[in-house]
């Protein structure tokens, strides 16, 4: 194949992927998610590939998402720390990506709205902070692509969850819309 009409490939394909977690960010709010199914998702090696992403302890140079979201640029290598939320659906199905918030951002639960059925949402959130301390996180096969992987069937991750993630700032990254194509997750262990 010719490398310019691959180059082009690849860069449609991560831009369609942006758009659809751009999308999802924006149109979501507080509410009952319906459930979905990926009758045909491969999980095949799906353990295997988790286990190769995941960091055995948190990196000493993570910042929070506010930080990172005033001090990143495209190219950067970058650990950050945030909770998986501030969306309806922060956690993709489909590929390996979610979304993480600020810990200055108060969800549901926090605040004392505990019939909120998805509090992960923070739709209790001044809409304005929320989409100021919020960052996309995209993790990519050794081709640039998403990976292959259900983020909702990995063990011990799951909405509200505290992580910190390793990667590179994605290119078209802007203060006003952070993408971390990640390639290592640490999450905290469950606070009891």
């Amino acid at each position: 194949m010719n490398p310019t009409i691959e180059l082009m490939i690849t860069k449609n394909t991560l831009f369609n992927v942006t758009t659809f977690i751009l999308v999802s960010l924006f149109l979501t709010a507080c509410g009952k998610q319906e459930e979905s199914t990926n009758a045909g998702l491969q999980n095949n090696g799906a353990e295997e590939t988790a286990t190769l992403i995941r960091l055995a302890t948190v990196p000493s140079s993570a910042i929070s998402v506010g930080q990172a979201r005033k001090t990143a640029h495209p190219g950067q290598k970058i650990a950050v720390s945030g909770q998986i939320g501030g969306t309806r659906s922060p956690i993709a199905e489909e590929y390996a990506s979610f979304v993480i918030t600020d810990s200055v951002i108060l969800f549901c639960n926090e605040i004392g709205d505990e019939g909120c059925e998805t509090p992960w949402d923070a739709c209790c959130e001044d809409a304005d902070k929320l989409a100021e301390h919020r960052a996309s996180v995209l993790f990519l096969n050794d081709n640039g692509q998403p990976l292959n992987l259900n983020m909702k069937q990995q063990p011990g991750l799951s909405e509200l969850d505290y992580v910190t993630v390793t990667g590179i700032v994605a290119p078209g990254s802007t203060p006003d819309n952070l993408i971390i194509h990640a390639n290592g997750l640490y999450t905290e262990p469950t606070k009891l």
